[in-house]
């Protein structure tokens, strides 16, 4: 609720707030805090890999874990020979 009202998004949730809700967005120390903390400015970034990027990083990964996996060993029967 406080973020709809400092937001002001073009959707807004229709489900109705939970009692919880309601009881902190009638906390003037809540409200408070949450007016900081969405008027300040970012504390970090967050850099999402494209799907190029996970992707080669997931090939790393493999060809890193099959250079420390060791090879399955084969074993043959000499019964019958």
């Amino acid at each position: 609720m406080m973020a709809f009202d400092e937001l002001d998004p073009a959707l807004k949730s229709r489900g109705a707030p939970r009692d919880k809700a309601r009881e902190l967005y009638e906390d003037a120390s809540f409200q408070q805090e949450k007016r900081a903390l969405f008027s300040g400015g970012p504390a970090a970034r967050l850099v999402l890999p494209t799907l190029e990027d996970a992707l080669e990083r997931t090939a790393e990964l493999d060809d890193r874990l099959r250079q420390h996996t060791p090879k399955p060993v084969q074993w043959r029967s000499t019964i019958g020979r």
